[in-house]
Parts: structure tokens; C-alpha cells; sequence
């Protein structure tokens, strides 16, 4: 194998690496619902507060990524010329594959992603489901890992469904009329799973029910 060749593998190989396993977009949160320090906040002003992945680092990633693949792809195609073409099909077509792949993967998040908690109703759009927009009174339950809370008025003493749960990794949201959404959240981080629930409980007004 001739150096430019080998010299064009081992940096193809280098880019599968680093590019396709350890590249990743990472969740952005927009706004704050409630003041800091305070974990039953009913009769506080509320905020608004926005999960979403349309960054310039996410951009960066998603594009760039692909593109560097594609171009290494397309390198290792023109360095070898004639004869059986071994890293053409060894490297070059898998990392254009790949270079698809990632663009076909994580493209749909970058772009239409977003959990909006708002004054005027929550907004889920998870690719590929389908969107939905509803207003406070027309979210009735909610199920976290298990436990579930409903739509009620806590009082000063009531109970108090900020404590930690073990695990975040998706929730079920009823909707009046008993549709029911399955939500997952492993694209969020640890904690932004934590905020979206709560923040969903204090604009939905719901309650623990035991």
C-alpha cells in the first residue's frame, strides 16, 4: 500500500471514530418557569420555559460532522486510482453511509425538537411523532416512571410532587377526551428530564393522588 494511502486510512479511520461514535447534539433549555430556591410555587408568577436542540453547536455537529465524512468519503475514492479499489469499499463507501446516516438520524431533532411550556399551553414535538398543541385545561394526568399525578388544587399543605424520582426517562401525558402521549426524554439531559415534569405539573395544576 502506497503512503498516501495509507496516510488517507488511517485518517478515515480516525474520523469514523471521533465523528460517528463520539459526536452528539445536546439539549438547550430556553427560559425559567419559577424563581430559584422555591419547589412549590402554585401562587408565584410563573414563567415560560422551552426544550429544544436548534443551536449553533448542534449545527455545527450535525453538519459538519457529515460533511468532513463525506469529503474524507470522496478523498479516499480519488487517492485510489485503478485496480481493485480495496479502501474504496473498505473506508470510502462506509463513510459516506455513515455520513447519511448521521444526517438522516439526528436532523429531525435539530430541526423540529421542541417541548414548550408556555402561559397559553404545552407544545410536543418529538420526531417522529406527531406535533401536539394543547392548553392547560385539557392536560388532565401525568405519569412519571410510575407515578402518577392529576389535575388538583394543592394548598399550602397539600402534597408536593417535587421529590426525586429514580428514574426520568419518559413520562405519559392524558390529554381531556383520554388520549394518551407517550413522551421520551432520553434525549433531554438528567436534568431537564427533571425540569420538563415539573414544569408541566405547576402549569397543569397537578397533584400527587394516593
Amino acid at each position: 500500500m502506497r503512503a498516501p494511502l495509507r496516510a488517507s486510512a488511517r485518517i478515515a479511520l480516525a474520523a469514523l471514530l471521533t465523528f460517528g461514535l463520539a459526536g452528539c447534539v445536546v439539549s438547550e433549555q430556553s427560559g425559567q418557569l419559577v424563581p430559584d430556591g422555591n419547589p412549590r410555587y402554585w401562587d408565584q408568577k410563573l414563567g415560560e420555559v422551552s426544550f429544544h436542540f436548534d443551536t449553533p453547536y448542534n449545527k455545527a455537529v450535525v453538519y459538519g460532522r457529515s460533511l468532513l465524512l463525506a469529503l474524507l468519503g470522496f478523498w479516499v475514492f480519488r487517492a485510489e486510482q485503478g485496480g481493485r479499489r480495496v479502501l474504496t469499499v473498505a473506508l470510502g463507501v462506509p463513510l459516506l453511509a455513515l455520513a447519511l446516516f448521521l444526517l438522516y438520524r439526528d436532523l429531525p431533532t435539530l430541526l423540529r425538537y421542541r417541548i414548550e411550556v408556555l402561559e397559553g399551553g404545552l407544545t410536543l414535538e418529538i420526531p417522529p411523532d406527531v406535533a401536539h398543541e394543547v392548553g392547560w385545561d385539557g392536560v388532565e394526568a401525568m405519569t412519571v416512571t410510575g407515578w402518577e399525578l392529576r389535575r388538583g388544587k394543592p394548598g399550602p399543605a397539600g402534597p408536593n410532587p417535587f421529590v426525586d424520582l429514580p428514574e426520568w426517562q419518559a413520562m405519559d401525558l392524558t390529554f381531556a377526551g383520554g388520549e394518551t402521549v407517550h413522551v421520551d426524554l432520553r434525549r433531554l439531559s438528567w436534568e431537564q428530564r427533571q425540569s420538563v415534569w415539573k414544569a408541566i405539573a405547576v402549569r397543569a395544576r397537578l397533584v400527587e393522588r394516593k
